[in-house]
């Protein structure tokens, strides 16, 4: 993984552990709610992993935040080379 998807993807896991905190949620609950697998819930928040589009949707609605709230703000995708 890039340094850039790394950092990106470390973002999206910080946002993602705040968010569920604020609900009162815990990575099971969530795990069950959005129906992905917990270590997914444990992975995307340490941030070895970046999920997908469609991922984020699942937890998004588990938790009933946008998915905006959960990407990270102000990245700069330009880096990406995409």
């Amino acid at each position: 993984m890039g340094q850039q998807l790394r950092e990106y993807s470390k973002q999206l896991g910080q946002n993602l552990i705040e968010l569920r905190k604020q609900k009162k949620v815990t990575q099971i609950q969530l795990a069950e709610a959005s129906n992905l697998p917990v270590d997914f819930i444990q992975k995307v928040e340490r941030g070895d992993i970046s999920p997908s589009n469609f991922a984020v949707g699942k937890i998004a609605n588990a938790l009933e935040v946008t998915e905006d709230d959960i990407y990270p703000k102000n990245f700069n995708f330009d880096e990406f080379g995409v």
